[in-house]
């Protein structure tokens, strides 16, 4: 199965010297070295982390998105492995770090189907660290839309986010079909006939 790193040439001396390049404990060394407690405050009250609100409990150290791309830009060749741990993170800015870095590997495996399908799995599966509205809107359509409308594979996982108890499964569900508009192709669906 191809990878990130594969191409004429890739080796495994390669994929273990650049897997120790990139660690997610360097990358959210980088974030906290642009942490602003100010904007952090800001964040909190705007991205609603309060009690009984939708972001209860999300932890913001105060980047700008302009400064977490810039960082993605510098880890972009995380494994998935390194990915999954910024995902694990309570604090938000680690989380849109690991997205932006997915869906830039995503859209550079443009000619790597298996990758670009073990990906959108990955990102299906790691989907519950996807959970607020800013993460959904800057990964769900250009991985997981994008990857439905490639394969023709839409019907079930869009059905089984659209009728989940999560508000972020449904709004990955709403992102992904976005994929389709773009392209004035909308998701099938079977419909259902009453039994008379």
């Amino acid at each position: 199965m191809p990878t990130f790193f594969s191409g004429a040439g890739a080796s495994w001396d390669r994929l273990r010297f650049m897997a120790k390049m990139f660690q997610a404990k360097q990358a959210l060394a980088a974030l906290q070295a642009k942490a602003n407690s100010q904007k952090a405050a800001f964040f909190q009250g705007f991205f609603k982390t309060g009690p009984g609100e939708y972001g209860e409990g999300d932890v913001f150290i105060g980047l700008s998105v302009p400064q977490t791309r810039d960082i993605a830009q510098e880890f972009h060749e995380l494994p998935l492995t390194e990915i999954r741990k910024l995902l694990a993170s309570p604090i938000h800015e680690a989380r849109l770090l690991a997205l932006i870095i997915l869906v830039r590997q995503f859209e550079k495996a443009r000619k790597l189907p298996e990758l670009r399908k073990e990906i959108a799995e990955f990102f299906l599966n790691n989907r519950t660290r996807v959970n607020n509205w800013d993460l959904v809107d800057s990964s769900a359509f250009q991985i997981l839309g994008t990857h439905l409308l490639e394969t023709g594979k839409s019907r079930a996982v869009l059905r089984k986010l659209a009728k989940s108890k999560s508000l972020w499964d449904r709004r990955i569900g709403i992102m992904a079909s976005f994929a389709f508009m773009r392209v004035a192709k909308p998701p099938q669906f079977e419909r259902k006939t009453e039994k008379t």
